[in-house]
């Protein structure tokens, strides 16, 4: 019976961690990486021995309006991330749509360990609907090494 229950337990926390998005995408830089709210992806350059730029999607907050609807405010999208490489560790946010006063707010700047990146939102999918059935949230990011 313990064993059963140790067997049953192993499986619902790897379920978790898979569902949690915790083991990461392997991705390159300078080409879209689509990600999934608490997904990450390690970005490498072609060179095998360079230490990837990690970057995880924590959260995607989607206020546009729906295609279907009438209303009186375009809204956003906004993608909460986290970037790190080695121990250096910087969070930001981009957003696409109505964002106020920031103008370039789909585009990011960030310097870690002495390497200097853009980090582009191209695109927040699906389009909000008024369907019942919403499938997950995905942000397309580009990632570029300067």
């Amino acid at each position: 019976m313990k064993t059963i229950l140790v067997i049953v337990g192993a499986i619902v926390l790897f379920s978790q961690c898979m569902r949690d998005g915790l083991t990461p995408k392997s991705a390159s830089l300078n080409q879209a990486t689509i990600l999934q709210a608490k997904q990450s992806a390690i970005l490498r350059t072609n060179s095998a021995s360079s230490n990837g730029l990690s970057i995880r999607v924590d959260s995607i907050q989607d206020s546009r309006c729906p295609k279907e609807a009438v209303c009186i405010w375009a809204g956003n999208a906004q993608v909460f991330f986290t970037t790190s490489k080695g121990q250096a560790v910087k969070s930001g946010t981009l957003c696409i749509g109505a964002c106020g006063q920031l103008k370039t707010a789909d585009t990011t700047q960030i310097e870690l360990s002495g390497m200097y990146y853009d980090i582009i939102l191209q695109s927040v999918d699906p389009y909000p609907s008024q369907m019942e059935n919403k499938p997950a949230k995905t942000a397309k990011l580009f990632v570029r090494a300067r």
